[in-house]
């Protein structure tokens, strides 16, 4: 949101910040990313990207791009890849943020509007859709849906209240682990995929 929008370190023990950088008020934090030693953090509807140093989060660099909007962000070890709330996904340079193709994502039914946040895993990629309690596995050469994860029930229905919408993915490249989180979510959980019957 505007006027809460931060970039946080955060300790997975503890869940509390350690570091923590404030936006400005006028901007709406969306996705981010990190390509090699910088974080990318794309703004919802201002076309602005702040480029941080990993280490100390210190401002290199701002970012003017051309998108309607940004809502998720993601790097593929070559393209930062972005959605704008469509089902289209952009392939970016990772320096300025220009365009260099895109892609629609499409299942069984059709198109799949409203990509939101996006993480690269081992060759796919995984992608929230807004308001649905479902994460998306893409392939990112072609767009087709391949697979569905079923978010349902992380949060109880006490937990829920105040909350908004599951929208957050992270892969720890390292470890192997993956996270999962939403708006305003008290929690985060590290999730293991079992295949459905």
């Amino acid at each position: 949101m505007r006027g809460e929008s931060q970039l946080r370190k955060v300790n997975l023990q503890t869940g509390k910040p350690v570091q923590v950088i404030d936006l400005s008020p006028e901007y709406f934090g969306e996705g981010l990313a990190l390509v090699d030693d910088k974080l990318i953090q794309v703004t919802w509807q201002e076309q602005v990207a702040f480029v941080y140093q990993k280490g100390d989060f210190k401002l290199l660099n701002t970012i003017n791009y051309l998108m309607r909007e940004a809502w998720g962000l993601t790097y593929d070890g070559t393209h930062l890849l972005m959605t704008d709330g469509t089902a289209t996904l952009y392939f970016l340079d990772k320096e300025s943020l220009k365009e260099a193709y895109r892609i629609e994502v499409c299942d069984h039914r059709g198109k799949v509007d409203q990509l939101n946040e996006l993480e690269y895993i081992n060759g796919e990629l995984w992608a929230n859709v807004y308001n649905l309690e479902d994460i998306l596995r893409i392939d990112p050469k072609t767009g087709v849906v391949t697979g569905r994860i079923d978010m349902k029930g992380l949060l109880t229905e006490r937990e829920k209240v105040g909350t908004d919408v599951l929208n957050g993915i992270a892969f720890d490249e390292k470890t192997g682990k993956i996270y999962v989180t939403g708006k305003y979510w008290p929690k985060l959980f590290e999730i293991s995929v079992i295949p459905a019957n």
